[in-house]
């Protein structure tokens, strides 16, 4: 990826506060910081702060732990000679999860209401420029490379209807799934999708464009 100019490689894409950039690999640093600082094994943080007190009793950290518990949301990856191979079960990472659709459903709205973080953390997730008028300048459909989309964790997008959602979507190989609400929780939706992938792990047009019409349907 390129870099600014004056700037000696190895080092930053961009100056601090100038840009954003998605990269899925600043989970795995997460969790080595969570680590760092709690003075615990990531999934006991985890269990200590999130799963035990919201009742999340579906969802787990493996570890290395290849296998996913029954029932399992399958994905495929499609080999060069044309057959697939089940990769639900994969090697882990040490910050990876594993949960459900109920379970993202409820860590989301209680994350929503406030519930996780102090008043000034809870500011910083959807701390996203706006303009005069408070209306946000980014949607994640239409917004240029670059722009600002996210604040600490969920982005914007925006139904036909103008209405703004907040959460955050996920593909991999094989998989593709998101989270989003409305901030009055009035509107809100988990989908998981498991796929014959052919490509990177792309989302698909079709699941986005399926996800965003049942939100568009639901009633205020």
């Amino acid at each position: 990826m390129p870099q600014d100019k004056g700037r000696a490689w190895p080092g930053p894409h961009f100056g601090p506060g100038t840009k954003q950039e998605y990269s899925s690999f600043a989970y795995r640093v997460a969790g080595l910081l969570i680590e760092r600082v709690t003075g615990m094994s990531f999934a006991d943080a985890v269990r200590q702060r999130i799963t035990q007190p919201l009742q999340l009793t579906e969802t787990s950290v493996p570890g290395t732990d290849p296998t996913l518990p029954a029932p399992v949301l399958i994905g495929y990856l499609t080999k060069t000679d044309g057959t697939v191979v089940d990769i639900a079960d994969q090697s882990g990472l040490a910050s990876a999860m594993i949960s459900t659709a109920s379970d993202i459903d409820r860590f989301f709205l209680a994350m929503m209401r406030g519930q996780l973080l102090a008043a000034e953390q809870q500011r910083e997730l959807f701390a996203v420029p706006r303009d005069a008028a408070g209306t946000l300048l980014c949607d994640i459909d239409k917004a240029p490379a670059g722009t600002q989309c996210f604040g600490s964790g969920p982005m914007t997008t925006r139904l036909g209807d103008g209405t703004v959602l907040w959460g955050k979507t996920g593909h991999d190989v094989g998989y593709t799934g998101g989270v989003f609400s409305t901030l009055d929780l009035q509107r809100h939706g988990v989908y998981a999708v498991g796929r014959i992938t052919l490509d990177q792990g792309d989302a698909p047009v079709l699941t986005a464009r399926l996800a965003r019409a049942a939100l568009e349907g639901m009633q205020h």
